[in-house]
This record gives structure tokens, C-alpha cells and sequence, in this order.
């Protein structure tokens, strides 16, 4: 009979000595983000927190099921999902979906895991919009390989998405929206208005790369 889902315990567990033969050099930058642990299982969610430590990510918090999770995510900056497949209650296919439905999780990287190494599990991740898919038990250095791919793919990602959200794709300069951030944080206040500071050698510049269609 399968057992109920186990507590997850969010705090902090102490760091454990390395594997010999493992690669257990840090990431780099790795506390810098906070990684999500979902699987129903304790000692799973153990096992794979202490490989994270190993690899330098110290900012790991656990979920015990799918509904945890997906509330963690709303409420908490999490920055990587690595999510069980086979759970009761809320799986690991359904946490995908939820994810990849809401506005405010759809960006959050997620990595499935799962003992199930079928092809079917797999396109369907893929499909949903998984990052990648680890099977059980899984390889330390293709753990890590997959975790540090994924934040790279992460962090192009919101490089791009700053670029469209700060800059006229035709002009290649800061919009209107961005432009108003900066007045607001560098303009230089004399009384109820400011002074804006422009180098007008640089307007023929910009004209040149701005076609006719353009104006």
C-alpha cells in the first residue's frame, strides 16, 4: 500500500562530505539561487539535497507534494524546479501544467525526475514545457551538467527578456519605459522641474540608423 506524503522539512540540513571518484567542485554563483525540492518521499528529497549541497547550492527548500509545491512557488523566489514525476495527490505532470499556465511561474526552470525511464513520460514532459528530465537514481555528474545548463538557458532568457522590456528593437535604445525609470532615478532636481542632459553629436548617429519607414 503506498504510504501518505511525508512533511518536507524546509530547514537547512548541514553539509555532507564528498563521494570519491564524484565531481563535486561548486557551480559557480550557485548561492545566488533557491532551488525547489518536490518529491513525496523524505529520504529522496535527503538524497538529492545533500548532491546540491555538494555542488555548492546551500538554498534548497522542500515540498512534499504537488499542491506544496505550487504554492511555494507563488509565494517564495524560487529560481530552479526539480520535480518528482510519480506523486499522490498533485503529480509531477500536473505541477508542470499549473506551472506552465500562470503568468507568474511559467519563467521558473524545471527539471522532472522520475524512476519511470519511458519514452511516453519523457515526450509528455517535454511537451508540458519541462527544462530537461532526469531518470532515477540518478548520475551526480549528469545532475549537475543539466542543473548548470539550465541556468544558463535561465539567465539568457532574462537577458532577452530585459532587452525587450528596456529597448525599441528598430532604434536599439532605451523605450519610453525605460527612459522614464532612469529620468526618475538620475535627474538632477532645481525646484518643481529637472534638467535633462543630452549629447547632441549623437543625434545624427542615432538618424543614420533609422530607416524613412521608420519616422
Amino acid at each position: 500500500m503506498e504510504r501518505a506524503p511525508q512533511p518536507a522539512d524546509t530547514r537547512e540540513r548541514a553539509a555532507m562530505p564528498g563521494d570519491p571518484g564524484v565531481d563535486n567542485s561548486k557551480v559557480t554563483d550557485a548561492d545566488t539561487y533557491r532551488i525547489l525540492i518536490v518529491d513525496d518521499k523524505e529520504e529522496n528529497r535527503y538524497t538529492l539535497n545533500r548532491r546540491l549541497r555538494r555542488i555548492g547550492f546551500k538554498r534548497t527548500v522542500e515540498a512534499a507534494d504537488g499542491i506544496q509545491a505550487l504554492n511555494m512557488m507563488r509565494d517564495q523566489e524560487i529560481h530552479l524546479v526539480l520535480c518528482d514525476i510519480m506523486m499522490p495527490v498533485c503529480d509531477g505532470f500536473q505541477v508542470l501544467e499549473t506551472a506552465r499556465r500562470e503568468q507568474a511561474l511559467r519563467d521558473i526552470p524545471m527539471i522532472m525526475i522520475s524512476a519511470i525511464d519511458d519514452m511516453d513520460s519523457i515526450v509528455r514532459c517535454i511537451e508540458l514545457g519541462a527544462d530537461d528530465y532526469l531518470p532515477k537514481p540518478f548520475n551526480p555528474t549528469l545532475l549537475k551538467a543539466r542543473i548548470t545548463s539550465c541556468f544558463e538557458r535561465f539567465k539568457l532568457n532574462q537577458f532577452e527578456k530585459s532587452v525587450r522590456e528596456n529597448y525599441d528593437p528598430s532604434t536599439k535604445l532605451i523605450n519610453r519605459k525605460r527612459f522614464l525609470e532612469l529620468l526618475a532615478e538620475r535627474s538632477d532636481p532645481i525646484g518643481d522641474g529637472i534638467v535633462i542632459r543630452i549629447r547632441l553629436d549623437q543625434i545624427k548617429k542615432i538618424r543614420n540608423t533609422i530607416d524613412d519607414d521608420d519616422l
